[in-house]
C-alpha cells in the first residue's frame, strides 16, 4: 500500500450491485501515451516518469478491496 513513503492507491466507496464497496484505485506513473484520456486522471509527471509517457489516478485498473487490506493513511 505504500510505495517509497507515498501511497500507491486511491480508495473510493462507490455503490456497486446495492451496496457500498470500496475500491482501489491505482495511481501509476508510467501510462501508455496510447491509453485513451477518458481512462485516466491526468497528475503533474513525478521525476520517475517516461519521457511520452503520462502520470496519473488509472480508472481502467481498478479493482474491489476489503477492509482486511486496508491501512489508514493521514496527509
Amino acid at each position: 500500500m505504500l510505495k517509497h513513503n507515498r501511497p500507491c492507491i486511491v480508495v473510493v466507496r462507490l455503490r456497486f450491485r446495492g451496496k457500498r464497496r470500496d475500491f482501489a484505485v491505482p495511481l501509476r506513473s508510467n501510462i501508455a501515451p496510447n491509453v485513451p484520456k477518458d481512462q485516466y486522471f491526468a497528475l503533474p509527471p513525478r521525476p520517475t516518469t517516461r519521457p511520452g509517457c503520462r502520470h496519473g489516478i488509472h480508472y481502467i485498473k481498478m479493482f474491489p478491496i476489503t477492509k482486511a487490506y486496508q491501512r489508514r493513511f493521514r496527509t
